[in-house]
């Protein structure tokens, strides 16, 4: 773990433990003024957009999601869900012609299509031991599943000359993430957060790519190849900060 990120973490654990309440002996009348100052959107039935916040202070959708949102299901309990999906296409044509001293060096074309999918689902159970702290710490653990899948096929054509080559890859993995992390709220529906993240995951599928040349003097050499991958993995130095909006 890089200085930056260690320090990223100790900062995140330092304000989960502002976020632990200490015992107070004020009096009642003290006691309302503070509850007073302690209002927040923790409460049952509320829904909050998450967005989270890096470098250039441009908010998107926390943890890389398309939509990253949270349910209270209590003042001290929420499900938190996110989605991600991805989806691209591509088709090109591009005709070259290269002459040098009066000699075709190059006349052909390349072509190239392909497509894309990726999606993955997650879902955090998220616990708010002390939801009336100034600095509201929370916990949450849960599962996640993702699936991704790509296809492309590509053409060169020259003078006595082609190449083609056909790539295809499907992948799966799923895990469980564990979050650690404080919450302060701004005002009653705007609130600042950061968390810390460790994930461990299984992943596991396969790539193939077939590849066929045909030269000068029309030999024609064809090759295939094929990769499987299957593994566990661990992931524990990831430090967000975002912030979320409650309706």
């Amino acid at each position: 773990m890089n200085p930056i990120k260690k320090l990223m973490v100790i900062v995140c654990v330092v304000l989960f433990m502002a976020g632990v309440p200490t015992v107070s002996y004020a009096s009642d009348a003290d006691s309302a003024r503070v509850d007073e100052l302690r209002e927040n959107a923790l409460h049952p039935g509320m829904w909050a957009l998450m967005f989270q916040i890096d470098e250039d202070i441009v908010p998107r959708p926390f943890d890389g999601m398309s939509v990253a949102a949270k349910y209270h299901m209590s003042r001290k309990t929420a499900l938190r869900l996110g989605l991600s999906f991805g989806f691209s296409s591509n088709d090109n044509t591009v005709d070259d012609r290269t002459i040098e001293d009066d000699t075709i060096r190059w006349d052909g074309s390349n072509t190239s299509t392909g497509n894309s999918q990726s999606l993955l689902l997650e879902a955090l159970y998220v616990r708010y031991p002390w939801p009336d702290s100034y600095i509201n710490a929370f916990w949450g653990v849960g599962p996640y599943a993702s699936f991704s899948r790509s296809e492309s096929e590509s053409e060169s054509h020259n003078i006595g000359y082609s190449r083609y080559q056909d790539r295809y890859s499907r992948h799966y993995a799923v895990g469980l993430k564990g979050v650690l992390g404080v919450e302060w709220f701004a005002s009653k529906r705007i609130s600042f957060h950061a968390e810390y993240q460790a994930v461990i995951r299984y992943r596991w599928g396969f790539s193939e790519r077939t590849t066929s040349h045909v030269d000068t003097e029309g030999s024609l050499d064809e090759r295939y190849g094929k990769a499987e991958t299957d593994y566990w993995s661990f992931y524990g130095d990831k430090v967000l900060f975002g912030v979320s909006m409650y309706f």
